[in-house]
This record gives C-alpha cells, structure tokens and sequence, in this order.
C-alpha cells in the first residue's frame, strides 16, 4: 500500500496490521499481544481495507476483475492440508480449515507461454 499521504498514526497501524496478516493468530489475540484495543484494531483494518480496495480499483480500472493475491508464508508444510484465511476488499473474511497449498499454488500459476 502507498503511504506516502499517510499520517504518521495511519503509517503506524497499517504497519501494524501488515504485520497481523504475516501471523496465524486470530484478531483478538493478536491484539493482546500487541497491547491495542480490539476495537481500535478493527477500526483501522477497515480504514486498511477500504484504502486498498480503492487503490486496487484504480490500478485495476483497465484490467481483469480480478486482485493480486498475498500469501503469507505458513511454519506448516506446503504439502499437508493447512488452514487457508481469504479476506475481500470489502471485509468479507473466508476461513477454511484445511487447504493443500501445492493444489492452490497450480490453480493461481500464470503460464507464460
């Protein structure tokens, strides 16, 4: 994300949500570790998401409908079944428990023949 028009507390937490998205903790916990209020959190997650929603939109505006995917590096096996969080732009959030990554990894490969 562009931060270069941020304010420094806006810079602050969208690291720090930056940071959440490279943990497997869920959002409570994470907030604990983190000594921020839960609702604060979730205040800027939605103010994270609706700027990059609006950034994704406009570099996307001549292309495909679809946004990059970012994927977390996981400390669990690439091939055992591993639980796989998806999170829309818009806020919706879809957890599944067990995902083969390697499956992922072919269904999103871009060939470039």
């Amino acid at each position: 994300m562009q931060r270069e028009k941020l304010t420094a507390r806006a810079q602050e937490m969208y690291s720090l949500i930056e940071k959440y998205f490279t943990t497997d903790l869920n959002q409570k916990t994470f907030c604990k570790q983190e000594d921020i209020a839960y609702s604060t959190f979730h205040w800027w997650l939605a103010q994270y998401r609706q700027k990059e929603s609006a950034q994704a939109a406009s570099n996307n505006k001549n292309r495909d409908d679809f946004l990059p995917i970012h994927v977390t590096p996981s400390k669990l096996s690439n091939t055992q079944p591993t639980p796989c969080q998806i999170e829309y732009p818009n806020g919706i959030v879809v957890r599944l428990d067990q995902v083969n990554v390697q499956i992922i990894r072919q269904l999103v490969q871009i060939e470039t023949t």
